[in-house]
């Protein structure tokens, strides 16, 4: 999966990311991602820490999105990975 700075001017392919963090900085709240040799940087910022959460939520359920088909022979149902990016929200 790939996700879209907030800014729209980077984007990271999750599997690359060590981890997500809310950070609170200066009465607003970054989205940090932690990656290679432990380097941070932000890849959003929202006004409180309930809407840093949502967005996390947003990128796990983006994440976990898949297709289901049902085999026309078998009838047993087959799950693909679909490409997905998350843009991240201005607010």
């Amino acid at each position: 999966m790939l996700i879209a700075t907030q800014k729209n001017d980077e984007i990271i392919n999750v599997e690359r990311i060590n981890f997500l963090k809310i950070e609170p900085s200066e009465n607003v709240f970054d989205i940090e991602m932690n990656y290679a040799n432990d380097k941070c940087d932000v890849i959003g910022t929202y006004e409180s820490f309930e809407r840093a959460k949502e967005i996390l939520s947003e990128i796990i359920n983006c994440y976990k999105t898949v297709a289901r088909v049902e085999s026309k022979d078998t009838r047993q149902p087959k799950f693909y990975n679909i490409p997905r990016v998350y843009f991240m929200p201005e607010k």
